[in-house]
């Protein structure tokens, strides 16, 4: 309250100023119901006064209310942490299995039973934050792997020691067909810029709605050699794909 020295008690002029503490926040239970990660923003409009019988609202909308009014702007970062994927649309999993079909590496130059293999494999990449990481980082890592070449390698289930096929990983930027990389077993690729790109929309077993993923084509290319030489069989390989987004 604000006014004059009131006569007879001695109380000096001027305003009395009562303090109220607002404390607001964002129960676990309530995050929760978040049904993706990414940037989440709001805003807070707050308004606190004392209701009294006469004039002097400073809002026509609220008569009779001498109100204040405070305003923020909430701005959250969520990241899904147990939901960041190398996702495989086709399999609709995190896993995916490849059938490499063998074709003729050099038909054109008479030499019909050198052979070759390859095959692209359709993937996007989830950073659990609606694509808004500002860095992915990828690494290839293999239990089959040349020792001399450092190759990955697909073995003969019959004579896995003796009888391999070395093969590439071949990949470009998320988001991008520009320039292509052939990848080594256990060295990280680390791509920037990857908010900037385009991504698509897929559903995660899991979570409640569409997710914004980068697609990256990985292909994966058997090196040319002699099929007659080369021992009959099945040749089988697994390549595990770590993947790190970071803010």
């Amino acid at each position: 309250s604000c006014g004059q020295t009131i006569t007879g008690i001695g109380v000096a002029a001027g305003c009395y100023w009562g303090n109220l503490v607002y404390n607001m926040y964002i129960t676990s239970s309530e995050l929760k119901k978040f049904p993706v990660g990414g940037v989440w923003s709001a805003h807070l409009r707050l308004r606190t006064g004392q209701w009294h019988g006469g004039p002097g609202s400073v809002d026509p909308g609220w008569p009779g209310f001498m109100s204040a009014e405070w305003k923020a702007d909430i701005t959250l970062n969520v990241i899904d942490n147990k939901n960041i994927h190398i996702w495989f649309p086709l399999s609709h999993s995190g896993t995916t299995n490849v059938v490499m079909p063998i074709t003729p590496a050099y038909w054109a130059l008479n030499k019909p039973n050198v052979v070759t293999s390859e095959k692209t494999i359709d993937a996007c990449l989830y950073d659990g934050y609606s694509n808004n990481s500002k860095t992915f980082k990828i690494t290839f890592n293999s239990n089959n792997v040349d020792r001399v070449s450092g190759d990955f390698i697909l073995r003969n289930n019959l004579n896995p020691e003796k009888s391999t096929l070395p093969y590439q990983v071949i990949v470009a930027s998320p988001g991008s067909s520009d320039t292509v990389q052939s990848v080594k077993p256990g060295v990280q690729l680390s791509y920037s810029g990857i908010n900037l790109t385009g991504s698509r929309q897929v559903m995660i077993p899991g979570l409640h709605a569409p997710v914004a993923c980068i697609p990256w084509p990985i292909k994966i290319k058997l090196k040319p050699f002699n099929l007659s030489k080369q021992q009959a069989g099945h040749y089988t390989g697994t390549l595990d794909l770590i993947f790190t987004p970071s803010l």
